[in-house]
């Protein structure tokens, strides 16, 4: 017997098989029956039970063309209803409703685990059967604003799929919070900070867009000490003055230990810099890989990617296939600076390999800086792979590579393949045995 996936065959005319292919194609097949037949269909529902408390998911529903009781069928029409209503662990999930910010004007203050869901993307949460996918429920998202912060962090809560406008902070997460995840979220207006966090333990901020005017696109800082793992991914952040700042130990916190990942973002349109790290935790790992860092309207001395080893030692540092162009006028201006500053012994490792750059055009810009200004501070180095394209025809180098103290130490056990023939070598950099630095 023969069953054909979909529709029910038909044949006519030329298209039927003659009488005797059909036997011989039958005969070919023995006469065993493998199938297991569907003798009983059963459909059985469970209550959703979170992992965080052992109880069935709370959700709160918020919607400003309804006027109830934070149901499903009748939503809340105010989003401080729901705050008020929730307790740690909730979910809020927020409908559109009429597409104006009517009820959703006064930000929102979350409590430890709640997660803040917006209806026009699908969510996914864990529950004690395994996680479970909740489906768009809208075409647009909510939109949601305030005179200050429009979403205040608790411990270890979740924002996706929400609009935000206007608002000093778009995200605020200023009261050394122990984690976050934030994705695909839309974040613009005349803001100081798009988001501001602040704290230890696991961070994810991805597939996010942020634009404003103010000062800084994204800034993390990490306190408590301890280990903090960090992952900013897949972000389009523009028009502040730096789009991602880390800041890896604020003036008073105690020291840990950073795991930090940059990649696959595009930044663009910022004054000042587009990524930039102070490294001042010891022992850490910082990557940052694969960004588009396009300087279009940068100030005197702006920076595409800049390093500063502030006070960190025993740290590797892996910066690779990443786009940096400047097409600002003013200068100078770098495209990727590795600097050392303040007072510290040790020696850190660097892996700066298969970058593409584009130089600014002013005088005394470079596509590739390199400064240990530390005495007693080595830089352990790997430089391979990179392309350095000028904009000018004079005044401006490809790569410069320098100490500034007489027991400064660059050392480079790999130098190849990069195409930067106007590069620019003083001090105390010496080429080591390959394989003496590996990040």
């Amino acid at each position: 017997m023969s069953y054909p996936f979909g529709k029910k065959l038909k044949r006519s005319g030329k298209q039927c098989p003659q009488q005797n292919d059909l036997l011989i194609s039958r005969a070919a097949f023995a006469p065993y029956r493998f199938e297991i037949p569907v003798v009983k269909k059963v459909t059985e529902r469970k209550k959703a039970i979170n992992p965080a408390t052992g109880k069935p998911w709370q959700v709160w529903f918020v919607n400003n063309t309804s006027s109830s009781s934070g149901t499903f069928e009748s939503p809340f029409p105010t989003l401080v209803q729901a705050q008020n209503a929730s307790i740690p662990n909730d979910m809020i999930y927020i409908f559109p409703g009429n597409g104006t910010t009517t009820g959703m004007n006064a930000g929102i203050t979350l409590k430890n685990g709640q997660q803040l869901f917006g209806s026009s993307i699908a969510h996914t949460i864990g529950t004690a059967q395994g996680r479970v996918t909740i489906p768009a429920y809208s075409v647009s998202p909510p939109t949601l604003t305030s005179s200050g912060s429009v979403v205040v962090l608790a411990n270890s809560n979740q924002v996706s799929g929400i609009n935000m406008t206007l608002g000093s902070i778009g995200i605020n997460g200023a009261s050394g919070i122990n984690g976050a995840l934030i994705d695909r979220n839309w974040i613009s207006g005349p803001l100081d900070y798009g988001m501001l966090l602040i704290g230890s333990g696991s961070f994810t901020v991805s597939n996010n867009q942020v634009q404003g005017t103010g000062d800084v696109g994204i800034v993390c800082s990490y306190v408590n000490g301890g280990v903090s793992k960090t992952n900013i991914s897949n972000n389009r952040i523009s028009g502040f003055s730096q789009c991602v700042n880390i800041e890896t130990t604020p003036p008073g916190a105690s020291a840990g230990i950073v795991d930090l990942t940059i990649a696959d973002n595009f930044f663009t349109s910022f004054n000042n810099s587009g990524i930039f790290l102070s490294a001042e935790m010891s022992n850490s790992s910082y990557i940052i890989v694969r960004n588009s860092v396009i300087n279009t309207v940068g100030l005197a001395n702006s920076q595409g990617i800049s390093i500063d080893m502030d006070n960190g030692i025993a740290s590797s540092f892996i910066i690779e296939n990443n786009n940096v162009m400047t097409s600002s006028t003013n200068a100078p201006v770098q495209g990727i600076v590795i600097a050392s500053n303040g007072s510290f012994t040790g020696s850190n490792v660097v892996g700066l390999n298969n970058n593409q750059i584009q130089t600014g055009i002013g005088s005394g810009s470079n596509g590739v800086l390199i400064s240990n200004n530390v005495a007693n501070f080595t830089m352990c180095m790997g430089i391979a792979g990179n392309q350095v394209s000028l904009q000018a025809a004079s005044g401006t180098n490809r790569m410069t590579i320098k100490t500034t103290t007489p027991t400064s130490v660059i050392n480079i056990d790999e130098f190849a393949s990069n195409e930067a023939p106007q590069i620019s070598i003083s001090g105390n950099v010496n080429f080591v045995a390959p394989g003496a630095c590996t990040p």
